[in-house]
């Protein structure tokens, strides 16, 4: 995408935007990935990298060999997450609620969602398991519910 010229939406070449890219060797691309994808979804694990990313098992572990010092682990239940330190350095004590879209990534990025959505509640979320995800109200990192917009003659 380009400037805006008046009301119109121009395009750009790549070359234009970014005239001098970084050029990164296989090895360091895989870790820029895997630590980008950690750092913005963490928890999360080599599964869900490759999940998300399209990547091979094989070249998600080599992107998180590449990356794993800037990152810290968690083992639950015998499955090993990895996140950015950063993300355990927030603070737990502020309640932090949203408002997400149906398809939001939050959800629909892992193959595991239990972190997220007790396995109990999936069918409020995912009503008759068909790929129709309705929107959901996180409050620190869980699903708490849903919500739907009603529009009245008053709104529209």
């Amino acid at each position: 995408m380009g400037r805006v010229k008046g009301r119109q939406q121009t395009f750009a070449l790549l070359e234009e935007l970014v005239p001098a890219p970084r050029r990164l060797e296989r090895d360091e691309a895989l870790g820029e990935l895997a630590f980008r994808y950690f750092r913005s979804h963490g928890p999360a694990t080599v599964r869900d990298l490759a999940r998300w990313s399209g990547l091979t098992i094989r070249d998600a572990r080599r992107g998180l060999a590449v990356c794993g010092r800037q990152l810290t682990t968690l083992d639950l239940d015998g499955v090993t997450y990895h996140l950015s330190p950063a993300t355990l350095a927030q603070p737990s004590h502020n309640r932090i609620v949203r408002l997400l879209p149906g398809f939001d990534e939050y959800l629909l990025g892992s193959g595991d969602r239990s972190a997220a959505l007790a396995p109990e509640h999936g069918h409020a979320v995912v009503p008759g398991g068909n790929g129709m995800f309705k929107p959901t109200i996180v409050a620190n990192g869980e699903v708490v519910g849903t919500w739907r917009r009603t529009l009245t003659r008053a709104m529209s």
